[in-house]
Formats: structure tokens, C-alpha cells, sequence
């Protein structure tokens, strides 16, 4: 029984004002934290250069309102007998259970749990969305997600453009830096992310919208124009393989979306099109050596990186292997760039299976939803979610996709030209 189309659906057909203005006020929060590089920007405009609240903080705070604003305003309870709340409960809990079992003198209580607010957070919100899910308009969602590609996409490409960053790329206590900004005396245009890549993730949602949006045609190759030279200014190899995989998901899907097979043939092809990028990147990288975006440099440094990982997690013993390492991407290891060892090195064996179980369900949802949508937002959502497989082969990238999957929750259902 799927209780989130059944029982939560019957309550939210008319929601209350306070209930539509909390959906608002969380989607303007996730926004927020989507767009990575705001808040620290908004406080180093604020205090002359500093950034006095981390966003490991927010992003805590944030956490505990989303359960206060449960507890205090719940007025029917939400079932958790669900494919999907029953893996979001065995994720988490064996979360928790993982800070108290990973915990060292070198890797504290805190760490731990710092570094897990920073790649799981909106994992923890799902139970708010569970009750403010289908309390805004497709169409409002929209809006507002496209407005703020427009602002970010036009400061980004003069970044680009003038070969400025225009914004600071590093607070003066160093808690904020913006990645990889510099390239080759180039500017990556980052906008107010904190790298290129997040910025790529925000592209590549705003494009497939674009795509699938019904509007006038010269408007569209305008705003299309604008997307993918935005995206192109982010010289980020894996922005492109995103971008382009979600842009070619989305066409697709618009033709062949009543088929239920479609995006999971399309999300594998992802995966082996990931496995042979990253095969091939050497002989790519020879082929076209001349050009930097091609350089190997940092695909063999990630090689490396990766191989010393496997053997920490899983040479040592048998408790490690299946309980992980505790060790994250900036909590232990330089980087990891990679979505699945880094799960399973920092959480074991057992935790990447947790994961995947929670991942699944998700993946589930959010193709059922497009199906019995079919509108732009929904379709545009799944093509996204196609993109997982290939980019989480060469960065940690959950939480662009945790952050699409909480606007189809929180969009009311509507079948196209409703």
C-alpha cells in the first residue's frame, strides 16, 4: 500500500494557508541550499569578508526546524508502511547508529556528523515533505525555479565573459572557498555556487524545463542559447557529460514517457556511457592533449585517490569492509570524487546497501510520478534523475538529485494541460 498517493493525497487537495506559505518558505530554504555559494556570500557581504555561521550549522538548524515545525503543527499522522519511508528509516538509522560505531580520537562525534550534513541533509527533510508534499503549483515551482536559472545563468557568463570572478572565492577565516574557480587563466563561471559543477547541476535542471516547457519558439532557442553557453562557461568536463545527458533524457522522455522501461534503460546507458568515459579517459586525453579540458591530470589523480581508498576500506578486516571507514571527502581523504565509493568507504559495505535500497525506492517514485504526470516539471525531474549513474562516477553528487526529488514532492499533482 502506498500511502504517500493514497492517504496524504486526500488531505492535500485544499491546503490550509499556513501549510501552502511553510511549503513556500521550505522551497525558498532548499533553494538556498541548492544554490551553495548564496548564504556564505550573503554573510561575507554582511561582516566585511567572514562567514560567522557555517553552513554545517544552517544546515543543522534547518534539520531540527523541518522536525519542530512536524511536531508542532502535525495534525494527521504519516504512515511509514511505504516502500519509500521503510528505506528513508533504515538509511538514517543506520546513520545514527554509524556516528556512535565510526567515532575515534582522530574522527570525531562531530566530524562525523558534519560530514554527513554536508552531502545527506535534505535525506533528513523527507519527513516534512512527507507533510507539506503537494501543497504548491507545478507552474509556481516553475517560475521561480527559472527566474533564478536567468539572474544566475547571465552573472555567470559574464564571469566567464570578463575573465573575473566578480564575487569573492574565499572568506577571510577560509571556512568558504569556491573550488576550482581558475582555469588555465580562465574564469569558470560559478555564479554564486561553490564550484562550476554545482553550478552545472542547476543548468542541466533549468535546460530540460526549457526543453519541455510549451512557449514561443524563438524565446525557446533564446533561453536554450543561454543554457548551454552557461553551461560551457563552467569548463567542468562532468558539467557537460550532465548537461548533455539530461538534454538528450529529456527529449526522449517527451516521446516516450508512457513506457515504463524508458528511463531505466536510458539511467543505464548512463552508467555504462560513466564506466567508459572513465576507461577511455586516457585515450581521450592523448588524442586531445592539446586542449586543457581534456588534460588527464586530474582523472589520474583521481585514480590514484580511488585506489588507495579501496585498499583503506577494504584490505584491513572484515568490520571495516562492512561498517565502512568513517572517513569522508575533506573528513579524512583529500577527495573522493566518486558517488558509490565514497558511500561505501565512509559507511561499509552494509551502508551502501542501505543507500541503495533508499536510492531505488526514490528512483521508483520519482519515474511513476512522470509517468502519471506528464508535465514538463515531472518529465524534466526524471530526466535529471537519469543523469545519477554518469556523474556519480567522477564526483559525490546526491544532493542536486535529493534537492529535485523534494520539488516533485512538494509540487501538487497535475496531469499535463491542467
Amino acid at each position: 500500500m502506498n500511502t504517500i498517493s493514497g492517504e496524504i493525497n486526500q488531505r492535500i487537495e485544499h491546503p490550509r494557508p499556513i501549510i501552502k506559505l511553510l511549503s513556500l518558505l521550505f522551497l525558498i530554504l532548499l533553494l538556498a541550499l541548492m544554490v551553495n555559494g548564496s548564504i556564505p556570500q550573503l554573510q561575507m557581504f554582511l561582516f566585511s569578508g567572514n562567514v560567522p555561521v557555517p553552513m554545517t550549522l544552517v544546515r543543522f538548524t534547518a534539520a531540527v526546524m523541518c522536525l519542530g515545525i512536524i511536531t508542532l503543527t502535525l495534525r494527521r499522522r504519516v504512515e511509514v508502511d511505504s516502500m519509500l519511508m521503510f528505506t528513508w528509516f533504515l538509511f538514517t538509522s543506520y546513520l545514527v547508529i554509524e556516528i556512535g560505531l565510526l567515532a575515534t580520537p582522530t574522527n570525531s562525534h562531530l566530524s562525523i556528523i558534519t560530514s554527513i550534513l554536508s552531502v545527506y541533509f535534505f535525506v533528513f527533510t523527507i519527513p516534512l515533505v512527507l507533510y507539506l508534499h503537494g501543497n504548491l503549483k507545478e507552474k509556481q515551482i516553475i517560475r521561480i525555479l527559472l527566474s533564478i536559472f536567468v539572474l544566475l545563468a547571465i552573472l555567470g557568463t559574464i564571469q566567464f565573459l570578463l575573465k573575473e570572478p566578480l564575487l569573492p572565492v574565499s572568506s577571510n577565516d577560509l571556512s568558504f572557498t569556491v573550488y576550482s574557480w581558475n582555469f588555465h587563466e580562465n574564469v569558470r563561471a560559478f555564479s554564486l555556487f561553490e564550484s562550476g559543477y554545482s553550478f552545472g547541476h542547476y543548468i542541466a535542471i533549468a535546460g530540460a524545463v526549457f526543453l519541455l516547457l510549451p512557449m514561443n519558439r524563438s524565446i525557446k532557442l533564446l533561453l536554450m542559447a543561454l543554457v548551454l553557453f552557461a553551461g560551457y562557461s563552467t569548463l567542468t568536463r562532468n558539467a557537460y557529460l550532465e548537461i548533455g545527458a539530461v538534454l538528450i533524457a529529456a527529449f526522449i522522455l517527451s516521446k516516450k514517457i508512457n513506457n515504463r522501461a524508458a528511463p531505466y534503460i536510458l539511467s543505464f546507458f548512463n552508467a555504462l556511457a560513466g564506466y567508459t568515459v572513465m576507461k577511455l579517459a586516457p585515450v581521450i586525453s592523448s588524442k586531445f592533449g592539446g586542449n586543457d579540458i581534456v588534460s588527464i591530470e586530474t582523472h589520474t589523480s583521481r585514480v590514484n585517490e580511488w585506489s588507495y581508498i579501496m585498499e583503506m576500506w577494504l584490505s584491513n578486516d572484515v568490520y571495516t569492509a562492512l561498517f565502512g571507514t568513517g572517513l569522508a571527502q575533506g573528513f579524512g581523504f583529500q577527495y573522493v570524487d566518486n558517488m558509490y565509493l565514497a558511500v561505501g568507504a565512509q559507511f561499509g559495505i552494509l551502508g551502501l546497501i542501505s543507500f541503495g535500497l533508499l536510492f531505488l525506492s526514490m528512483t521508483g517514485y520519482v519515474f511513476r510520478e512522470a509517468r502519471a504526470r506528464m508535465t514538463p516539471l515531472s518529465i524534466a525531474i526524471a530526466a535529471f534523475w537519469t543523469s545519477f549513474p554518469i556523474v556519480s562516477f567522477f564526483n559525490i553528487s546526491l544532493p542536486p538529485y535529493l534537492f529535485v526529488f523534494i520539488i516533485l514532492m512538494l509540487a501538487r499533482k497535475e496531469r499535463a494541460g491542467a
